[in-house]
């Protein structure tokens, strides 16, 4: 949550429209959910090690139809006029892959912590 409603301050203060805003929110915890989906793969081993595509093959899938149905969203004329939404550049796409990373470094921080103390984190 913080890191979408980041994104979403962080564009509004660099000067951006409340469409490019909001598009990089909505665009942003959709990639949460696409690092999630990679790093929940393993419940509490590191996904790291392991990180591959080969093992389900329904989560290359479905990260192949998230992103392609994101593009659809932020980039086809008709999604804008229906969400009131508006193109992003490289540069908002550079960050917003950059915070949704920060999801896989708590998962496996998590994921350590329940490992080695046993403490679960909520």
């Amino acid at each position: 949550m913080a890191g979408t409603l980041g994104m979403f301050v962080w564009e509004q203060a660099q000067g951006a429209a409340l469409e490019v805003a909001r598009t990089a929110a909505v665009n942003t915890l959709v990639m949460f959910q696409a690092v999630y989906l990679l790093n929940s793969r393993f419940l509490l081993a590191s996904a790291w090690p392991h990180q591959t595509l080969r093992g389900n093959p329904w989560v290359p899938l479905s990260i192949a139809l998230i992103v392609g149905l994101q593009l659809l969203f932020t980039y086809a004329p008709f999604m804008h006029t229906l969400f009131h939404t508006a193109p992003l550049g490289a540069e908002a796409w550079v960050r917003i892959v950059l915070i949704a990373l920060s999801i896989y470094v708590i998962v496996e921080l998590e994921k350590w912590l329940v490992r080695n103390t046993g403490v679960r984190v909520v």
